[in-house]
């Protein structure tokens, strides 16, 4: 992606829920935070930064022609609908998010943080979408951001999901619904839909089924 942005320097790019972490390629930057005077003092007022909602609908149609979604579809309280925003507003762009392995590993349920985590977001390379399911609490959390950011060099494809798309996002719910089955006569299912609310609530803890 970086590549590809030095390329077409002439794009219009904004970066969605940047914090204060937005990529250097971004002529916008939004977040539901203020961090417009870190963004004026880094870009000595060059760029532009706008505080708002993520899934309110604030830009144009088109408006962009490159749009960053890094670690935020997991957050959002409708996946879909940002998708389809992020669709409206702009005519390509890439998403990042963790994979569900290593969001429960390094993010933990998330309790009591207001912007947590809440869902796990995969990808169906059979049938090309994006798929939504509920976040499952399965073990405490396991890695420190500091552990995270060291392992991000060695194993970034088993930590992160990266798409990149033009024109449209296909996005579907899953339903929750986790099956194992091998040749050990091991035969598990379940269904997240069990807890209604995930938050500080465990399917694990140290090992036991609760």
């Amino acid at each position: 992606m970086y590549n590809l942005l030095e390329k077409n320097k002439d794009w219009k790019v904004v970066d969605m829920a940047s914090s204060d972490a937005g990529w250097k390629y971004a002529d916008v930057f939004s977040d539901i935070n203020n961090y417009s005077k870190y963004y004026e003092e880094k870009y000595n007022g060059t760029k532009t930064f706008v505080q708002c909602d993520v899934e309110s609908k604030i830009f144009g149609e088109k408006e962009f022609d490159f749009v960053i979604a890094s670690h935020i579809l997991e957050h959002v309280i409708d996946p879909v609908s940002f998708c389809n925003e992020l669709v409206r507003i702009g005519k390509r762009g890439y998403i990042e998010v963790p994979t569900p392995l290593w969001d429960n590993l390094a993010s933990g349920p998330d309790t009591g943080i207001q912007y947590g985590h809440k869902w796990w977001v995969t990808f169906d390379d059979v049938d090309n979408h994006i798929e939504i399911n509920k976040k499952i609490n399965v073990v405490n959390l396991a890695i420190s951001l500091q552990e995270n950011n060291r392992h991000m060099l060695f194993f970034r494809d088993s930590m992160i999901t990266q798409l990149y798309w033009e024109d449209n996002i296909e996005v579907k719910i899953g339903d929750g619904i986790y099956n194992y089955y091998d040749n050990r006569d091991i035969d598990e299912t379940y269904d997240s839909n069990q807890i209604s609310d995930w938050n500080g609530k465990y399917l694990f803890e140290f090992g036991k089924l609760k």
